[in-house]
């Protein structure tokens, strides 16, 4: 069973074992000795003898009202640090992701350079698969030549004339 309480600030059920019924009491506060209990308002005794505790309707709801907005607190925390983790999660992902793509490149790379001899052939080819990897336009291989000078080796989406007088 469920008592509804409530006060201009809202309502809330508290669930009881059972309802006795109605019973005319003689209402006593309690001892002052026993200082503030909290929930409860005063006692009266039974129409059997048995004590009965009487519930301080304004106490109870202040203090599921506390602990509601603890609990609402505590959830949208969660929430936060749960999103964040999610970030970090999709970021971390992405970056390993970059990771493969490049290393699986390297891969590539490491074997066309195992099995071309021919540098002009094996660095035409290397621009070739970098633009694709990596989805860009425009690309240049740059090595040292003999004399220790940077050269073009190949090239993609250069003006030949910039790429020539680089060379």
């Amino acid at each position: 069973s469920v008592v509804v309480l409530g006060d201009d600030h809202g309502t809330v059920g508290v669930v009881v074992e059972r309802f006795l019924g109605e019973q005319d009491l003689v209402v006593r506060t309690l001892d002052p000795r026993l200082g503030k209990v909290p929930h409860v308002a005063a006692a009266a005794i039974l129409d059997d003898g048995s004590p009965a505790l009487i519930l301080d309707v304004e106490d109870t709801l202040a203090t599921l009202r506390q602990r509601l907005g603890a609990l609402d607190e505590h959830a949208r925390t969660s929430a936060r640090q749960l999103d964040e983790a999610h970030a970090q999660l999709a970021s971390s992902q992405q970056r390993l992701n970059e990771q493969g793509e490049t290393m699986g490149f390297l891969r590539e790379v490491f074997e066309a350079a195992a099995l071309e001899h021919d540098d002009h052939v094996l660095s035409r080819a290397l621009v070739q698969r970098f633009c694709e990897a990596f989805a860009v336009d425009r690309c240049s291989l740059m090595r040292l030549d003999p004399e220790a000078r940077l050269r073009i080796a190949a090239h993609r989406g250069l003006d030949p004339g910039v790429a020539h007088r680089v060379s």
